[in-house]
């Protein structure tokens, strides 16, 4: 049998024309706590005591907070995935270095040397 504290739930909340999914659990803790994720997840903790209806009434007073951090997340650059190809800079120890790749016999690059510093 399954604690109380170990049951994820799942619920959304709606305003206007937004809805809002959540996880949420209970656990030993004394406060709510809301928690947004890189993947715009939300998450909530809650006291082991705590009603649903007050569950959904702490998400739907932190909405404006949910939507900011979603901007906030929207804005952020997602780093791009550099290749190892001859002449890309790379950053190494505090400075710039250009890559010098050598390929193996199948023409895929295997490893990659810097100029004058070998890893």
């Amino acid at each position: 049998m399954a604690s109380k504290v170990e049951e994820i739930k799942y619920d959304s909340v709606e305003l206007e024309d937004i809805t809002i999914a959540y996880s949420w659990c209970r656990s030993r803790r004394r406060t709510l706590g809301i928690t947004v994720c890189k993947d715009k997840s939300v998450a909530v903790r809650v006291p082991l005591r705590t009603a649903t209806k007050e569950v959904r009434a702490f998400v739907t007073n932190r909405v404006e907070w949910v939507l900011k951090v979603w901007k906030k997340l929207d804005k952020r650059q997602t780093p791009q995935q550099q290749g190892y190809v001859r002449g890309a800079v790379f950053m190494y120890q505090g400075g710039t270095e250009a890559c010098l790749a050598k390929r193996s016999g199948m023409g895929s690059c295997k490893y990659c040397n810097l100029i004058g510093k070998e890893f």
